[in-house]
């Protein structure tokens, strides 16, 4: 077996526009592609927990929507959507149900 360092041959690639066809062809160190794909950032899920008691997570953003469940104090809940108008769309991390709840009854977010 050979010890020479891996490498990933990108094989030739024909691109043609308007009749010009364009010969690509590229190799990439293993090693470099790793660094690289160590630094692309990615988001982090906002991650809240329940402050209140005991608080209603609804079908939409308002108390005029009916409650879909009632979450304690602790549950911890995705953030999906915050709009900004005091009201966030959540899903809930165990069964993972969806719904709305008023953002002041949540921790803040870790974002």
């Amino acid at each position: 077996m050979s010890t020479t360092p891996a490498v990933a041959l990108v094989e030739a690639a024909v691109v043609k526009q308007d009749d010009a066809a364009i010969d690509v062809t590229a190799a990439l160190d293993i090693e470099k592609a790793e660094t690289l794909t160590a630094d692309v950032t990615t988001a982090t899920a906002d991650m809240r927990k329940v402050s209140a008691a005991r608080v209603n997570m609804r079908h939409g953003p308002g108390q005029n929507f009916s409650a879909v469940a009632k979450l304690t104090n602790g549950q911890m809940v995705e953030i999906l959507q915050d709009p900004g108008d005091g009201w966030v769309k959540l899903r809930v991390e165990d069964g993972g149900r969806v719904g709305w709840m008023a953002d002041f009854l949540l921790t803040a977010s870790n974002n």
